[in-house]
């Protein structure tokens, strides 16, 4: 599947019942899904989506599911990237992250919308969606990012979220 427009997630159920979001997929990405007996993840809308669903060859080995290892790949890359991070170094991270893929929002200068819902953000990075609105409104108050609404952000002082990562 080729994300034409909008935005896709790969949302694994735990056990309890909470969700673990293990990437987002946004246009010109391609979506390999989980096709094992015991399914990996799910492959969700978080936006209005258009996909391609091409007839092309898939490149997964026969060894393994079909998806697995592009979800492994992205989970890795999170791990790798977050797991030693405090919660306002992983989501400082994820804002730079995303920041190329947002759409911009013409009604304010030089802003984008946040098109990922909030509460899909502390999914993604293990945080309760409290501590997410916490931290973008310190951020705020830091003067590293503006948020005219609660889909607009604005990226004020790009240098200092990234010293806030701590990379």
């Amino acid at each position: 599947m080729n994300v034409v427009q909008g935005v896709v997630r790969a949302v694994r159920l735990m056990e309890d019942g909470n969700r673990q979001i293990l990437a987002f997929y946004w246009p010109g990405d391609t979506v390999f899904p989980s096709r094992s007996a015991c399914q990996q993840y799910t492959a969700e809308a978080v936006t209005n989506c258009r996909i391609l669903c091409d007839a092309v060859s898939s490149p997964c080995h026969q060894l393994e599911p079909c998806g697995v290892q592009q979800a492994l790949s992205a989970t890795l890359s999170l791990i790798g990237s977050v797991s030693k991070k405090t919660t306002q170094q992983r989501i400082a991270w994820f804002l730079l992250q995303i920041r190329p893929h947002l759409p911009r929002d013409s009604r304010y200068d030089g802003a984008f919308q946040i098109v990922i819902p909030r509460a899909d953000i502390a999914d993604h990075l293990g945080t309760s969606l409290e501590t997410v609105c916490r931290t973008l409104a310190d951020f705020r108050e830091r003067r590293l990012i503006d948020l005219p609404n609660r889909k607009t952000i604005r990226f004020t002082n790009l240098r200092g979220l990234a010293a806030v990562t701590g990379e």
